[in-house]
This record gives C-alpha cells, sequence and structure tokens, in this order.
C-alpha cells in the first residue's frame, strides 16, 4: 500500500479518537482503526518477528504483510473530550525519544530485509513542537537525530562527541540507515486552546 493509506487512516482516527491517553492507547486505537478500514485484514500487536526484537503493529493484507512502529510523544496538558478527562504527563527527553524513533526506522529497515514485511511504517504522533520546528541544530547533542520539518534522516547516525554519558545510557551505539528519508510532518488535532493542544505526526515509508 502507498503512504496514502497511512494518511488516510490517520485522518480517520483523528476524527474518531483525537487524543490518546498513552501510547499504548495509540497503538491499540491505531490498530483498530485500521481492521476497521480493512475487516478482512489480519492485524497483530506486539508482534515478535524475529528473536529479541518486537513490533508494534504486523497487518496483512491480501497476504501483504505491512509493518508499523508508533510512538506518542507528549507535553502536558488537561483537556475533557466528550466528557472523557485527558491529563497528559511532560515526557520531556527529547533527545533520546529522537533516538528512539530512528531506532524504530532502522529496525523496519531490517524486518523488510528479513522479508518480515513488504513496507514499513514509522509514525511518531506529538503534541510537541520541539519535534518539528526548524533552527540550528548543529551543536546539539542529538542532531543526527532531528525530525525537523523539512529534514532528513538517514545514513551513519551517532550522537555528538560531547554527549553525556547519561543520556547515552542504552542507547549509546550508533544508528545507521541505509535509507534516506525526507521529514515533513502533517496535522492530526487540535484539542483546545490551551499550550500544547495542537497533534501533529511524522510518517517514515520503508521500502
Amino acid at each position: 500500500m502507498a503512504l496514502r493509506h497511512v494518511e488516510q487512516t490517520m485522518a480517520r482516527l483523528a476524527a474518531r479518537r483525537p487524543i490518546f491517553h498513552s501510547e499504548p492507547d495509540f497503538q491499540h486505537a491505531f490498530a483498530w482503526q485500521l481492521q476497521m478500514d480493512h475487516p478482512d485484514a489480519r492485524i497483530r500487536l506486539e508482534t515478535r518477528p524475529r528473536h529479541g526484537v518486537r513490533l508494534d503493529v504486523l497487518a496483512t493484507f491480501d497476504e501483504r504483510p505491512l509493518a508499523y512502529e508508533l510512538k506518542y510523544r507528549l507535553r502536558n496538558v488537561t483537556t475533557t473530550i466528550d466528557g472523557e478527562l485527558f491529563d497528559l504527563p511532560n515526557q520531556g527527553a527529547q533527545d533520546v525519544r529522537r533516538y528512539d524513533f530512528a531506532k524504530d526506522v532502522a529496525r523496519l529497515e531490517v524486518l523488510l530485509g528479513d522479508g518480515v514485511a513488504d513496507d514499513g511504517y514509522a509514525i511518531a504522533l506529538t503534541n510537541d513542537p520541539n519535534y518539528w520546528q526548524t533552527g540550528e541544530h548543529g551543536r546539539l547533542a542529538d542532531a543526527a537525530f532531528r525530525l525537523s520539518e523539512g529534514g532528513t534522516l538517514g545514513g551513519p547516525l551517532a550522537w555528538a562527541p560531547h554527549t553525556g554519558a547519561g543520556t547515552m545510557r542504552g542507547r549509546a551505539n550508533a544508528i545507521t540507515l541505509t535509507g534516506t528519508y525526507d521529514l515533513g510532518w502533517r496535522d492530526f488535532s487540535q484539542v483546545g486552546r490551551a499550550r500544547y493542544s495542537r497533534f501533529r505526526y511524522i510518517v517514515v515509508h520503508v521500502t
């Protein structure tokens, strides 16, 4: 399927669920939306397609498997939608969370190379403008992992030499992507007028 099927799924999902309580809530709702849009598809969550590797969603359409990794990155906002309270925390640590997204892309490249899926999609949904804002980031520790609007993600990705050990703990290894991916953000929803009420998402399509 082309990238537009993800955009269509996200648009329908936003109309039904403009905000989520947590990353598992988002992942479950996304998978449910896929199933509603494609009743004959086989949808699986939290699969283990190879030893030591987890995949958020594996969907098979007409015998064609597609792999999805989904992230939900938050800034603190409180709102009520249809009588349901959403009290989202401030997650912070944007640098390590950018690293994790790049690692998702690398994981999808490996899974496609192994024949687990025909296409892969790394999706990050957030109400934190720090992820999409542009600017001069060359001296930042996570410069290689930035997801700024209009940028690219590809090649060997590593922390800057001055990065602290605490930041890199558990994430010290460099990431090498075989592809180069253009970064474009899309609007998802607006859940109020308070700060951080705007949600946007990015999709990296791995083929």
